[in-house]
């Protein structure tokens, strides 16, 4: 698997940078590889072009969502707990701190969540809905 990542390294690879495969690519189809580092190098010209037309001090760039932010750090921890290959997001707000305020709609998106993300003391009024097969993850306080 490591050969096949090296030779794969040295065919896609852009001139005058560099190319890190990390374990995660083991056994990842080569299309997807190439698509990822093609997101990437675009994003890293945008990043040139911002920095180019900017005056320091400059926040270049941020993650776009935070939610992303959080769901790649619990996949990367946890890689063989929860994979989705598909998914939705629903945010959810859990009303004025009562789970009766909770509408049909925000209880229907919570029973087909697979993750619930969340600040701990608003999971906490939610877990009465919780099953078991559903993972918390909680953020902040």
């Amino acid at each position: 698997e490591r050969s096949r990542l090296k030779s794969l390294g040295v065919l896609i690879k852009p001139p005058s940078t560099g190319l890190l495969f990390r374990t995660e690519a083991e056994k990842i189809k080569e299309e997807l590889l190439i698509e990822d580092l093609e997101q990437l190098t675009q994003q890293w010209e945008n990043i040139l072009k911002i920095s180019e037309a900017s005056n320091p001090p400059n926040l270049i760039k941020r993650d776009d969502d935070f939610s992303l932010k959080i769901l790649r750090h619990y996949i990367k921890e946890s890689k063989n707990q929860y994979n989705p290959s598909h998914g939705e997001i629903h945010i959810i707000g859990s009303g004025p701190g009562d789970i009766s305020f909770l509408t049909n709609n925000a209880r229907k998106a919570l029973s087909r969540c697979t993750v619930w993300i969340g600040y701990k003391m608003y999971l906490d009024l939610i877990k009465p809905l919780k099953r078991n097969d559903q993972v918390l993850i909680e953020i902040g306080r």
